[in-house]
């Protein structure tokens, strides 16, 4: 299975498709969840916006070496929060908006081609996102950094993906929106793609050769 023209290119062929999720697969939007929880705490929402990001509860929480109870309570003792778990659980997960045409995309990309997803998140945040975006249930696998307990760039979430995947690196066409994580799988030997729009990875994925999936009308 092929994933270039015939004739010469300057790349292996493609056979297999690794995925982030947020802000690829899915849109997300923590400032959402701050606003919300702030209304029963004792900070702002940009205070709680960087928590979510600075904070050594946050990684530890995508890591796995917390429960969300814990991070949670965890919560609690940081910004005075009175929202009980289920209030916060409501609020911390609805985040997220389908991407729709990286929906199409994908679901076609999985008709020809293995498809993972690899991810720094939490056991909530991908449960309901699993539940709420069939098209994660469509791929082959899962790489979860608070499964394999360490996030991106960490070289071993990256070596979890080659031991699901079972190709060499540059057979892997990765996408992901962070540069610094894109430079990681650079290292390792992937191919790549910083993504920016659904549009900038087709023209990419016709460079390489592929273009007989994207007939179907993207949804907008």
């Amino acid at each position: 299975m092929s994933g270039v023209s015939k004739g010469e290119s300057a790349f292996p062929p493609i056979r297999a498709f690794l995925f982030d999720l947020g802000n690829v697969l899915v849109q997300f939007d923590h400032m959402a969840a701050a606003r919300q929880i702030t209304l029963q705490a004792k900070v702002s929402p940009q205070e709680l916006y960087r928590l979510f990001f600075e904070s050594p509860l946050i990684v530890d929480h995508d890591e796995g070496r917390i429960s969300t109870q814990e991070f949670y309570e965890g919560l609690k003792l940081k910004i005075g929060l009175t929202l009980t778990y289920e209030q916060f659980l409501t609020i911390w997960n609805d985040i997220f908006t389908e991407n729709k045409p990286m929906t199409t995309l994908v679901r076609g990309l999985t008709k020809r081609y293995p498809c993972f997803l690899i991810s720094n998140t939490n056991r909530p945040h991908f449960e309901y996102c699993k539940e709420q975006f069939p098209i994660l249930q469509e791929l082959v696998g899962w790489i979860l950094s608070y499964e394999v307990g360490v996030l991106k760039p960490h070289p071993a979430i990256y070596r979890r993906a080659l031991e699901m995947i079972q190709l060499p690196p540059p057979e892997i066409f990765y996408v992901d929106d962070r540069q610094d994580l894109i430079e990681a799988a650079q290292g390792i030997g992937f191919q790549t793609h910083r993504f920016t729009g659904h549009e900038s990875l087709i023209e990419d994925l016709k460079a390489k050769g592929l273009d007989g999936f994207f007939s179907v009308p993207f949804d907008l």
